[in-house]
């Protein structure tokens, strides 16, 4: 009975780790984006970008990035786009976002 209860245990913590690493990499394409934003931002100074709240989300097969409920961002073949007027004024030299990539659907999956 011990020996059914440790395997069932290690099988579950075998489990959870792979889940945990699944994860993780999925947290680094994001963070790889929120970067890439990061060092478009040539309008603010780079102490108070790095302050700034970030949320990601999946969006038409690239990461949609949203600054501080203001900013929206759009980063796709570790291309940045602004995704409204907000982010083109933070980060001029950008070309917006293609159509149906805007300010709602960013919000939407953020």
């Amino acid at each position: 009975m011990k020996k059914i209860t440790i395997g069932i245990m290690i099988f579950a913590i075998a489990t959870f780790m792979v889940i945990g690493l699944t994860a993780c990499n999925n947290t680094t394409g994001e963070s790889h984006a929120i970067g890439l934003v990061k060092d478009s931002v040539t309008a603010v100074p780079y102490d108070t970008v790095r302050t700034w709240d970030y949320k990601t989300g999946k969006l038409e097969g690239g990461i949609a990035v949203l600054v501080n409920d203001n900013g929206a961002y759009w980063v796709k073949n570790d291309i940045v786009y602004a995704a409204n007027g907000v982010a083109k004024t933070w980060s001029p030299s950008l070309d917006y976002s293609p159509v149906g990539v805007d300010f709602d659907t960013v919000r939407k999956v953020c």
